[in-house]
């Protein structure tokens, strides 16, 4: 019975596992696509509203659908890349005119697309992946601890 329980014990730990590592990309992929239109928005307000860089920063975190890009366990889960791309936009307000702000704000989008598609390729081509290769390894311990 002992043996048994620890079976299945192995295999529900292992396909969690392999469950956690699925929703992480998934929720890269969301953030990345959350990034992509705050600086759209971002683009959008100094086009039109002009608003100075603190105002701007303020508005986005307290704008529900982007405050959690603030979070320090997001940023890890972007990626260095992404992050080092926001931080470059971030930094680069107000230090130039509408045009050169519009022209890195388009840069930075372009950017951060790219990196989007590419960690939804990874999802998608890993997520199932993931979850079938952690029901595996509890499975495979399992018949090695019978």
């Amino acid at each position: 019975m002992l043996r048994l329980s620890g079976c299945l014990f192995m295999i529900t730990a292992s396909s969690l596992f392999g469950f956690e590592l699925s929703s992480r990309l998934r929720r890269r992929a969301a953030l990345l696509r959350n990034a992509v239109s705050m600086l759209k928005t971002s683009g959008d307000r100094m086009r039109f509203t002009r608003p100075v860089k603190d105002k701007l920063i303020a508005s986005l975190k307290a704008d529900p659908q982007y405050r959690d890009l603030f979070d320090k366990r997001a940023l890890q889960l972007l990626g260095e890349e992404a992050v080092a791309v926001l931080e470059r936009f971030f930094d680069s307000l107000g230090t130039t005119d509408i045009t050169g702000q519009e022209a890195m704000t388009a840069m930075c989008i372009s950017e951060l697309s790219r990196l989007y598609s590419k960690a939804e390729d990874e999802t998608k081509s890993k997520c199932r992946l993931f979850e079938i290769l952690g029901f595996m390894t509890g499975a495979f311990i399992s018949v090695m601890m019978i």
